[in-house]
């Protein structure tokens, strides 16, 4: 985040100096702009991984009250409490930990699909669920320039390249998580979402029709898995996400996923 704020006071200067051409000082407020985005959401992971961290450690202190409370009971099964009190604070530390590194892979910078990709396959191996949210672009640029590509042409004819597919990566774990896709679509929703459930090996994923969804607080969203299809809404985008969470859990916890 430093790193960001550093460049955000750089854009700053630019566009306050009065020798700054006009063309470059548009540039740089674009540039200001993002950066200013990103930090704001930096600081919003920040505050939730403090919550977590907060509520682990409140549960963590209630497990070794419960461990020290069991200590002074002379039941007879006394030392099978304990033990299970201690394999749940071993638990909570492998989490604890599990969580710091992961929290410091996530801050490794990454620019493209591929350090994205080699991010999630080092993490990958310790989740149950992977939620694939990032709308990684489908092609890059076959050739890289760090300056402005000069006009001097009529036409100009751009090289594409195609991206790594991050999810299906993943699910070609031999122990894969449970993997959630989404789909953007314009027409043949279900159809063309099926398609990519299956062709991913996903477990479930969330289609919705790209032109209503955009500039849109409301949704609707269609779920569909190997056997059904259900619908999601429409409702204000926040509540269809709470209905997406509940449909994970619930599809877990009843053990639907073959």
């Amino acid at each position: 985040m430093e790193s960001k704020k550093g460049q955000l006071a750089y854009a700053e200067d630019k566009i306050r100096y009065e020798g700054t051409p006009k063309w470059e000082r548009r540039e740089w407020l674009g540039v200001a702009k993002d950066l200013k985005k990103d930090i704001k959401q930096l600081n919003v992971r920040v505050k939730q991984i403090m919550k977590m961290k907060a509520a682990l450690s409140s549960l963590k202190n209630e497990l070794k009250w419960c461990q020290l409370f069991s200590f002074e009971e002379k039941a007879e099964d006394d030392e099978e409490k304990t033990d299970d009190i201690s394999r749940s604070l071993l638990f909570l530390q492998h989490i604890e930990k599990v969580q710091r590194d992961d929290k410091e892979r996530l801050q490794q910078a990454f620019e493209n699909a591929q350090q994205m990709l080699e991010i999630v396959m080092s993490l990958a191996t310790n989740i149950d669920i992977f939620i694939g949210v990032a709308a990684v672009a489908d092609y890059r640029p076959a050739k890289f320039t760090d300056e402005k590509i000069k006009k001097s042409k009529e036409n100009l004819d751009l090289k594409l390249i195609k991206n790594p597919d991050i999810i299906s990566k993943v699910t070609e774990l031999a122990t894969k998580p449970f993997a959630v896709g989404f789909a953007a679509e314009t027409n043949s929703l279900v159809e063309s979402g099926r398609q990519k459930l299956e062709e991913k090996n996903l477990d479930l994923l969330f289609a919705n029709n790209a032109v209503e969804t955009f500039n849109n607080d409301n949704i609707t969203v269609t779920a569909i898995d190997h056997s059904s299809e259900r619908q999601l809404g429409p409702a204000n985008k926040s509540v269809v996400a709470r209905q997406m969470i509940e449909l994970i859990s619930y599809t877990l916890k009843e053990g639907l996923v073959e």
